[in-house]
C-alpha cells in the first residue's frame, strides 16, 4: 500500500521514505509545525531561572508525609485494641507493612495556608489509612505474643 500526500500520519519524512520508498511530505509534521516547537522552547536563562525559583521553593519549605503521620498517630491503637504483639520488633514490623501498604500523600508546607491543606488531606485520608491499618492487623493478629509485648505505651 502506497501512502499519497493526503494520508494524515504522524511518522517522520525519514520513516515516510522509508515505508514508500519516495519522499512524501507528512502534513502534521510540515516544517511550519518543526519552527513552531523550536521557537515555542525556552530559551537557557529563562529554563535557569525557573529552575532557580523552584531550588529556592523547596529550600524554604518542608514537605511533611500526611499519610505516615496518619500511620504513627494510630498504629499503636490499632494493634492494641486487636490484642496484638506490642513488642519493638513486633510494632517495627507492623510500622513497615503499614507504611509499605499506605499510599504516600506528600505535602509541601510553605506557610500556615499549606499546613490548612495539609490538615485536610489528613482528614479525607484519614478512613481509607484505617482500613488498611485494620487489614494488617487483623492479618498480624495470629501471631503469638512476646514477653515483653506490652512494652510500648500509649
Amino acid at each position: 500500500m502506497v501512502r499519497t500526500n493526503k494520508a494524515k500520519s504522524n511518522k517522520t519524512d525519514a520513516i515516510m521514505r522509508l515505508i514508500t520508498g519516495e519522499a512524501v511530505l507528512n502534513p502534521i509534521l510540515d516544517n511550519s509545525f518543526k519552527e513552531d516547537v523550536i521557537t515555542g522552547r525556552q530559551s537557557v536563562p529563562e529554563r535557569a531561572k525557573k529552575n532557580a525559583e523552584i531550588e529556592k521553593y523547596r529550600k524554604n519549605s518542608i514537605e511533611i508525609d500526611v499519610a505516615a503521620e496518619i500511620v504513627g498517630e494510630h498504629l499503636p491503637r490499632v494493634l492494641k485494641r486487636f490484642n496484638c504483639c506490642m513488642c519493638p520488633s513486633c510494632f517495627a514490623e507492623a510500622m513497615a507493612d503499614s507504611l509499605e501498604a499506605v499510599p504516600e500523600i506528600k505535602v509541601r508546607v510553605r506557610d500556615d495556608n499549606d499546613l490548612k491543606k495539609a490538615d485536610q488531606f489528613k482528614k479525607k485520608s484519614k478512613h481509607q489509612i484505617l482500613m488498611i491499618l485494620v487489614r494488617i492487623v487483623i492479618a498480624r493478629r495470629g501471631l503469638p505474643i512476646h514477653e515483653n509485648g506490652n512494652f510500648m505505651e500509649i
